[in-house]
């Protein structure tokens, strides 16, 4: 351990210790990093104290770094309570190939995880792992979130394409059984592998044999339940209490929903009355922490319930574990799959906590509560726990080592000789221990404000990414044109932030001509760029945003809102996105819709469905429509785009790319893979398409996409050879939603 450091080092060390300077300290840091500085980054970052913004910044840095401490801090950061912190955690791990993190703890995360960005993180982990433990990935076939699920089928075509495809097949075949994951889900992961490896199988021959019990209730047919989130929402808030408490099992179930204002409308709703079996219901679900979106909600909902019902369900769950009455009845919702284990567990450990000791020797319940395995109690403690202290620890490399290590009879010889530890978190300690300040055994110069002590510069961005590109505009797709009826004319390919594409990619859209731009709340470098623009610059474009509300007060409070955050007089076009149920369209939001049209807050409004049969109405009364179209979803060319009239209405369709499956090489498929310019032409290519939506994310992809619009219209041979790809894109797509994202 190196006996001294530069001051400077200390001063910026402790800057990050003591807390109050750490923004300042952070933008001071610069690789290469030095070992106490190491230690400060990873003492800061995994500290429940730190902000989550300035905890993810010191992980990066991290990331930047192969020594032990940087590696042992990114795997620390996986059990941090901050998801936002195990997501930087785990894709930095990813992204350094890091193949050497115990296979015991990543199983066990994989369990317990309940983000689903952090498993598959772990998944790609266990991926890159030896024989047997690579198998690890088998234990998410089950996993209640498709995209999960998705990368092990990403994994196991990897494996496949490295060696022998049929002893791989068989062998995830033979783990998912063994495992003890041999339920529907990863009966349909195994279906869709079995359609994409046997190009001549139909959809219908892979699909699994028999389906397994239902794991959860059907809420399908609940009064209030319906597919537009929106209208869920309202259905809620029209609910009474006396409905909603004959509803309250069912409607637990909701806190799962991926739409956060449903979940927020149900926390405020149910707490108040909730009655005990309905309590069980909620447990029934949260007893598997790796549901969509429950990690927000689980402990929230708990808080709110008042101690005399949560009280009441504990005793009901043993009771009905001793009368060996199936928990899903007793909660009223059955059928159901149900972790008895982990919810009678939960009762017993709720119970123990809160009676007093003398009182609990007198419940016979309590005495007969199955005790918790071994293993549930191993995956209970938290990782660091799990380590044991190696002799010599006081001189160990790693501070958390040392940390662990100090004794008071230590920490006088730590505080004594200052200069030789490098981990100001030891030196705190080792000050707590005896009782002392720390101020007392430090030179005051070390705990000033943070200099800057390294000073190799960082890569720019722009040194990173071609600032500009060049592209023939000559071609006529570059010229704007008219917007159906609306008096708009808008570029043949619009821009969306949806992937965050730099502030230079708009200017680069911009500087070639692209008019439309598409915008939502979350697109911060969209918004940094357009809302500082002049309203004089922005007057030439056409923004385009919308609303996923159905609720006339709310629909206009995300108009006023794109007015305030985007700085526009006027939205050009607003639309209703994703229509699933024309019940959605009441009469008070059409008005509501007209209304602001006449105040001049919207131009024209109009309507983005994925159904075919609405589109092929709302062509017919809406100015502006929204469809999904590409070569892998052609029913909409002669259910929709062959009905279309381009001087009523203006037509622009999204997911040309099919969510960038149509770059994919599919097996057996050999005449070339499609680029991202072949799918946008032939979206545009079509007669009733006015315009087409592009989500580039970096600056290249940008001049990809638009590089479209000089190539022009695809020749029908172009055009069927895109149809026959797509054609054997449509199958895989069709098979991956029924056997694994619709399960």
């Amino acid at each position: 351990m190196p006996s001294t450091h530069p001051v400077a080092l200390r001063r910026l060390t402790y800057a990050l210790h003591d807390g109050r300077r750490t923004q300042q300290a952070l933008a001071l840091i610069t690789a290469p990093l030095e070992l106490p500085l190491l230690e400060a980054l990873a003492d800061f970052a995994l500290s429940p104290r730190a902000p989550y913004k300035h905890a993810i910044i010191a992980l990066e840095h991290l990331a930047a770094s192969s020594h032990p401490v940087a590696r042992r801090a990114l795997i620390g950061a996986l059990t941090h309570p901050l998801t936002k912190l195990r997501r930087t955690g785990v894709d930095a791990l990813v992204a350094r190939a890091e193949e050497d993190v115990a296979p015991e703890f990543l199983l066990r995360r994989l369990s317990q995880e309940s983000s689903h960005h952090v498993r598959i993180g772990l998944v790609a982990l266990l991926e890159r792992r030896a024989e047997p433990w690579c198998w690890g990935i088998v234990r998410a076939c089950g996993d209640p979130h498709w995209r999960v699920r998705h990368a092990v089928i990403g994994a196991t075509q990897r494996w496949c394409a490295q060696g022998d495809r049929e002893r791989v097949l068989e062998r995830l075949r033979h783990e998912v059984v063994a495992q003890g994951v041999d339920g529907a889900r990863a009966r349909g992961l195994l279906a869709y592998l079995e359609l994409y490896y046997n190009e001549a199988r139909s959809v219908e021959a892979c699909a699994p044999p028999t389906e397994a019990p239902r794991r959860e209730p059907d809420l399908s047919q609940r009064p209030w339940w319906n597919e537009e989130p929106s209208l869920v929402r309202a259905n809620l808030n029209n609910l009474s209490r006396k409905q909603a408490r004959e509803e309250e099992g069912w409607l637990v179930w909701l806190l799962q929903h991926p739409d956060e204002r449903v979940r927020t409308r149900l926390l405020a709703l149910l707490p108040s009355l909730i009655s005990p079996h309905a309590v069980l219901s909620f447990l029934i679900m949260a007893a598997d922490p790796r549901r969509p979106a429950l990690e927000r909600t689980r402990a929230d909902f708990m808080q709110r319930i008042s101690q005399d019902t949560l009280e009441a369900c504990a005793w009901l769950i043993l009771e009905g574990a001793r009368a060996h009455i199936p928990l899903d009845a007793l909660a009223g919702i059955a059928p159901a799959h149900v972790d008895t284990p982990w919810v009678v567990e939960w009762a017993t450990r709720w119970l123990q906590a809160q009676l007093p000791e003398d009182e609990l020797k007198q419940h016979a319940l309590l005495a007969e509560a199955p005790q918790p395995s071994p293993l549930t109690i191993l995956c209970a403690l938290p990782w660091p726990a799990l380590a044991p202290i190696p002799s010599a620890a006081h001189l160990h490399p790693l501070a958390h080592v040392r940390l662990a290590a100090l004794t008071p009879e230590r920490s006088r010889i730590v505080l004594n000789n200052p200069e030789q530890e490098t981990s100001w978190a030891v030196l705190a300690r080792a000050a707590q221990l005896l009782g002392e300040k720390l101020a007392d055994h430090v030179p005051a110069s070390w705990m000033l404000g943070p200099e800057r002590v390294i000073t190799a510069p960082k890569a720019e961005e722009a040194e990173r990414e071609q600032a500009s590109f060049a592209l023939s505009t000559d071609a006529a797709w570059w010229q704007p044109v008219g917007l159906g009826a609306t008096g708009l004319k808008v570029s043949r390919m619009g821009i969306s932030g949806h992937y965050a594409l730099p502030e230079r990619g708009f200017a680069c859209a911009m500087d070639h001509g692209i008019n439309t731009y598409f915008w939502e709340p979350i697109y911060q470098s969209q918004t940094r760029f357009f809302a500082p623009m002049s309203l004089q610059d922005k007057s030439e474009l056409v923004m385009c945003c919308g609303t996923f509300e159905a609720d006339p007060r709310k629909v206009r409070k995300d108009v006023e809102r794109a007015l305030k955050e985007m700085n526009l007089e006027q939205i050009q076009v607003f639309y209703i996105f994703w229509v699933r149920d024309v019940l959605r369209l009441s009469d008070e939001l059409v008005r509501e819709l007209e209304l602001m049209r006449a105040q001049g807050m919207v131009h024209t409004v109009g309507v983005s469905t994925h159904s075919r049969a609405l589109a092929r109405t709302f062509i017919q009364e809406w100015p502006a429509v929204m469809v999904r179209h590409n070569a892998a979803h052609r029913g909409v060319e002669d259910e929709v785009l062959a009905h279309v009239d381009p001087q009523k209405v203006g037509l622009t369709t999204f997911s040309n790319l099919c969510y960038g499956r149509m770059m994919s090489q599919l097996p057996g498929w050999e005449r070339g893979v499609p680029s991202a310019a072949d799918a946008y032409r032939y979206s545009l290519s079509h007669a009733g398409v006015t315009s087409c939506w592009s989500a580039p994310g970096t600056i290249a992809q940008l001049e990809e996409n638009l590089s479209a619009l000089s190539m022009g219209p695809m020749s029908p041979g172009e055009l069927e050879q895109l149809r026959d790809y797509g054609r054997a894109l449509y199958r895989l797509n069709t098979g991956f939603t029924r056997f694994v994202r619709g399960r």
